[in-house]
């Protein structure tokens, strides 16, 4: 047994010795090409291109593999998504009738007209993480399906995150689970508004941080967007005031989310019909100064 070792390691180190220039090769390699992209702007945005389109088709082909085995769960969550869906319906056909008599419904409903500069593209979650310390989302629609960086993505519970990149035929979303992504909420019965941002502890809770001094709220508060971004119309849900929180400490106030990422499966990415003129507009006001 002893000899069998000694001449294993013998073959071994030969093995090593003999390719010992390719070892020192593609060490040499592996280094410049990590340094290459990490510090040249260009080179890494064709890295995370390229690696985006790889990496999402691989994600598709097992998310294909792996969905069939999740088909009932899916089938749960798209019932309650028409649920849902059917119950908007019958508030809208209640707010139409009561329009013209009612100035308080008249006024939700001319909120509700707001949502007509909206569009909105339903995509399927193929790839996700919530506990990494930057996590990410992959979907299965691209820029021909009409996706661009910056579009607000939602689930029918609420505010899931925004688009990051996006190659041909995948997106990848920077959700709320990430502390690079920071976005306007406001406390739907004051409309005190604030930013949301993750801060790692807990995949169902974030934190409104920039509140103001005599902003009031209590648990079980709504939390919704308050409508100072394009990414996000006002009034989306976002989650509620924890229980456990209470007006003592607005420097961050915890807020249990609505959307469960552990369960994510279908999306919807909003895309704003005047964005373009919108931006078209702030950049020549930001000119002339």
């Amino acid at each position: 047994m002893c000899f069998i070792y000694v001449y294993a390691m013998k073959n071994l180190l030969n093995f090593i010795f003999r390719y010992s220039s390719w070892f020192v090769f593609i060490t040499l390699e592996t280094f410049s090409l990590i340094l290459l992209f990490t510090y040249n702007r260009y080179q890494e945005s064709i890295y995370l291109t390229s690696a985006n389109q790889l990496s999402g088709k691989f994600y598709s082909g097992a998310n294909n593999f792996f969905g069939y085995f999740n088909l009932r769960s899916i089938n749960e969550d798209l019932m309650e998504q028409n649920g849902l869906l059917q119950e908007r319906i019958m508030r809208l056909e209640e707010l139409l009738l009561g329009a013209t008599t009612d100035s308080a419904n008249y006024t939700i409903f001319v909120d509700t007209l707001n949502m007509n500069n909206y569009d909105f593209i339903p995509a399927r979650v193929i790839s996700n993480s919530t506990t990494r310390n930057n996590n990410y989302i992959t979907l299965n629609k691209g820029s021909k399906d009409g996706l661009q960086p910056e579009m607000g993505v939602i689930d029918h519970n609420g505010v899931v995150g925004v688009i990051n990149k996006v190659s041909e035929n995948f997106a990848t979303v920077m959700p709320i689970l990430n502390p690079k992504f920071r976005f306007s909420v406001k406390l739907k019965k004051n409309d005190y508004f604030g930013s949301m941002t993750w801060d790692g502890k807990s995949p169902r809770h974030a934190i409104i941080v920039e509140l103001p001094s005599h902003a009031d709220f209590h648990p079980n508060d709504t939390v919704v967007t308050s409508g100072y971004s394009h990414a996000f119309p006002a009034g989306i849900m976002v989650g509620m005031v924890d229980p456990a929180d209470d007006n003592n400490n607005l420097a961050a106030i915890d807020v249990r989310l609505s959307v469960d990422f552990s369960k994510l499966a279908n999306v919807l990415v909003i895309k704003d019909k005047h964005l373009l003129e919108m931006r078209e507009l702030e950049l020549k006001t930001l000119s002339e100064k």
